[in-house]
C-alpha cells in the first residue's frame, strides 16, 4: 500500500542525484526538509522522481523526457523537483514508507508535503505534462479522489474508476478496498458483468479470499458472460497471489502449511498443480536462503521443468552471469538462457546468452549472438552499448 503521509524530518541528501539542464527540469538538490520548506515558501507542488540506477524506462526518462524544454517549462514553474534513487541511503527508507515496488514511480505532494497523486512507469513528454497537470488539480489528484472516497461518496462510476486507477498505480490494498464497497451490494447477475469481473480479476487477492470463494461457487455463472480464459486467469492470478503470500513467510513448515494451497490448485486448476508446487518450493526456499542446498535442489527442478516464462528464465540466467564462479553453474544458465530465447526472442534473452557463452569461452558464438542482439536491440530504438562492451571484449582478447 502506498503511505499517503510525508516525511519531513529526515535529509535525504545521500538519495538525492543532481540532474540540470538549460531546457529541462532543473532537479532540486538538498535534503528533503529543505526541499518541503522551498515547496511550501514558494507554494510549488513537489515532484519525486523515485528510480533505480539499473531501471531501463528510468534511464529513457532523464535522458529522453526530463531534458526537453517543454517540461522544463511547467515543471520549473509548478514545483520543487526531486529526484530518489531508492536503492541508496535514505531513499531506501522513502521506498519502505511510500512502498515503492515497480520503477520509475513518479509522485506528487501538495506544497504542504501531502501525497495527492502518482503515476508508474516512464512516459512520453506529452505523458508527463498531462499527469503533472491532473497531479496540480484537486479534481483531478488521485489521493484527492481517495479522500472523497472516505468522506462517504457512493457513486459507482467514481468508485469504480478510482478504483482501476489505483490498481494502475500498484495501490492494490486502497484499490481492494474500494472493490469490496463496490462489490458487496450487487446482486451475482450484476458480478457477472464484463466491468465487474474485470475488476475482480485487478483486486484478486488470493485464493482464500471471499470473493475468489464466490467466483468459484458461481463458476458457470461466470464463464457465460466473460470469456472462459479471462475466467481462468483470474484462477491463475489468486494462485500467484497466494503462492507469494506463503513464499515470503520464512517461518511457516511447508510440510503442514501448503497443503490447503496445493489442495484447492488441484480442485480448481489441475493442469497446474505440479506448475505451482514446483514454484511454491523454489520461492518460499529462494527466499528463505537463496543460496541455501534447497533453495538451489528446488530451483533447479522449477526452472529446468516447469517454467514458461521466457523474462524470468532470463532474469535468473543474468544473475548468473554475475555472481556464477564455475563453468558448471554458467552452462545450467546458458541452457536457461537459450529456453528463454525459444520461447520469446528479445534483446535482452540474446545478450545474456551471449555473455555466458563468453564465460564459457565460446567467444565465436558468443560475439554472433551479440551482434544479433545489437541488431535486434536497434531495432526497438534500444542503447545496446552493454553489449556492444561484450564484442569490444571479445575482439581485444582475440587481438592478444
Amino acid at each position: 500500500m502506498f503511505i499517503s503521509r510525508f516525511i519531513a524530518s529526515t535529509a535525504l541528501v545521500a538519495a538525492f542525484v543532481p540532474m540540470a539542464s538549460a531546457q529541462g527540469i532543473k532537479f532540486f538538490e538538498g535534503s528533503w526538509a529543505d526541499a518541503q520548506a522551498k515547496a511550501d515558501k514558494e507554494n510549488k507542488h513537489i515532484f519525486v522522481d523515485a528510480y533505480a540506477v539499473w531501471c531501463g524506462p528510468c534511464k529513457m526518462l532523464a535522458k529522453d523526457v526530463f531534458p526537453t524544454k517543454e517540461v522544463g517549462d511547467l515543471f520549473n514553474e509548478k514545483f520543487i523537483s526531486v529526484k530518489i534513487d531508492v536503492e541508496k541511503g535514505e531513499g531506501i527508507q522513502f521506498a519502505t514508507d511510500y512502498n515503492v515496488t515497480a520503477m520509475p514511480t513518479l509522485f506528487y505532494f501538495s506544497p504542504k508535503g501531502e501525497l495527492v497523486h502518482k503515476t508508474l512507469g516512464g512516459d512520453s513528454a506529452e505523458g508527463l505534462i498531462a499527469n503533472a497537470k491532473l497531479a496540480l488539480d484537486p479534481n483531478t489528484q488521485l489521493y484527492t479522489k481517495v479522500a472523497k472516497y472516505r468522506k462517504g461518496e457512493k457513486d459507482q462510476t467514481f468508485l469504480t474508476t478510482l478504483a482501476f486507477d489505483l490498481f494502475n498505480v500498484g495501490d492494490a490494498a486502497t484499490g481492494q478496498e474500494i472493490f469490496k464497497t463496490i462489490w458487496t451490494p450487487l446482486t451475482l447477475e450484476q458480478r457477472c458483468e464484463p466491468s465487474v469481473f474485470e475488476l475482480a480479476m485487478q483486486a484478486n487477492s488470493g485464493h482464500e479470499s471471499d470473493v475468489f470463494e464466490y467466483i468459484m461457487t458461481n463458476r458457470k455463472a461466470f464463464e457465460k458472460t466473460n470469456p472462459v480464459n479471462y475466467v481462468e486467469a483470474y484462477i491463475i492470478g489468486a494462485f500467484e497471489t497466494s503462492m507469494y503470500q506463503l513464499a515470503l513467510n520464512p517461518t511457516l513448515d511447508p510440510k503442514t502449511s501448503f497443503k490447503p494451497f496445493q489442495t484447492s490448485v488441484k480442485k480448481h486448476l489441475p493442469q497446474k498443480a505440479a506448475y505451482y508446487k514446483a514454484k511454491l518450493d523454489y520461492n518460499f526456499y529462494a527466499n528463505k536462503d537463496a543460496k541455501s542446498a534447497e533453495a538451489q535442489k528446488y530451483k533447479k527442478i522449477y526452472l529446468d521443468k516447469h517454467c514458461d516464462d521466457a523474462n524470468e528464465l532470463n532474469s535468473i540466467a543474468w544473475e548468473i552471469v554475475g555472481t556464477g564462479e564455475t563453468p558448471a553453474e554458467f552452462k545450467t544458465a546458458l541452457a536457461w538462457a537459450e529456453r528463454s530465447v525459444k520461447l520469446e526472442k528479445n534483446p535482452f534473452n540474446l545478450d545474456t546468452k551471449a555473455w555466458l557463452l563468453h564465460k564459457l569461452n565460446r567467444n565465436a558464438e558468443a560475439k554472433t549472438t551479440a551482434q544479433e542482439a545489437i541488431k535486434l536491440g536497434v531495432s526497438y530504438e534500444m542503447d545496446m552499448s552493454g553489449t556492444q562492451e561484450l564484442i569490444d571484449l571479445i575482439n581485444a582478447a582475440g587481438k592478444k
